[in-house]
């Protein structure tokens, strides 16, 4: 009871159970003004005081990647939004952080079980294009020809590392190989649609190989086209660029 807090100057305890403690409350709660956003930013900084013990300074919270450095990427994404200071830089409904949570906890085996990606923060006047091969020569080719253009260019080195930088970084498109030890393609491609937070995000498949039967395959799956390999830059971009201007639509 953020109320009471407030009309005690800190904390209240009744019966030995704290009901109120003020600096759980955000700044427009404290002015009387408050909506969903505010009980969001109430639970994002009880996540964060649960990983970190720290409560806010002066009603500021310290962000979770730096205050935990070994978090999580998309974790630390998801509590760093819910507990921003200006209420219009949060969760703007309960729905919204529940679908964050969502793939937070989807990825839990993962994270417990593998280091997390490098956590790159692309220019948010870009589009931003995820390239996902296990080849890294494919990747930097690929980086060279999309950063000639301006994009801006996020790699992952196999399925799961693509699908962990998907949900966090929201690509405008997604290149990803086919064939891949461990998650390939078509289950990454899956996976993506399995999920509301990128399911909306257009996928072109690179592969070496032209079979019929694999592309049928793919596109069943929801890629929106292939491109093959060996990489010829014009053929790259004339499918970037239309899917692009597809989506833009």
């Amino acid at each position: 009871d953020f109320g009471l807090a407030r009309a005690v100057a800190g904390s209240t305890v009744l019966n030995q159970t704290l009901v109120g403690t003020l600096g759980y409350a955000p700044l427009e709660q404290m002015q009387g003004r408050a909506d969903a956003r505010s009980d969001l930013y109430s639970l994002g900084v009880t996540l964060h005081h649960l990983m970190t013990g720290q409560y806010p300074v002066d009603l500021t919270v310290a962000p979770l990647r730096e205050a935990l450095p070994d978090a999580h990427p998309l974790l630390a994404s998801m509590v760093d939004r819910a507990t921003e200071m200006m209420p219009a830089d949060r969760f703007a409904t309960a729905e919204e952080m529940l679908v964050a949570v969502d793939a937070v906890i989807e990825l839990l085996p993962e994270m417990v079980a593998a280091p997390p990606p490098p956590l790159v923060v692309p220019p948010p006047s870009q589009e931003r294009i995820l390239v996902v091969d296990d080849e890294d020569p494919v990747r930097r080719l690929i980086r060279r020809i999309l950063e000639r253009e301006l994009y801006s260019v996020l790699e992952a080195e196999n399925g799961q590392q693509g699908l962990e930088l998907a949900l966090l970084h929201q690509p405008d498109l997604i290149l990803s190989d086919v064939q891949m030890p461990g998650m390939d393609g078509l289950a990454l491609c899956r996976r993506l649609q399995g999920n509301r937070m990128t399911r909306n995000i257009p996928v072109l498949f690179l592969t070496a190989r032209t079979d019929v039967s694999d592309e049928a395959m793919g596109l069943q799956v929801g890629a929106e086209d292939y491109v093959g390999k060996p990489i010829v830059a014009e053929r790259l971009l004339a499918r970037v660029n239309a899917i692009l201007r597809r989506r833009t639509r």
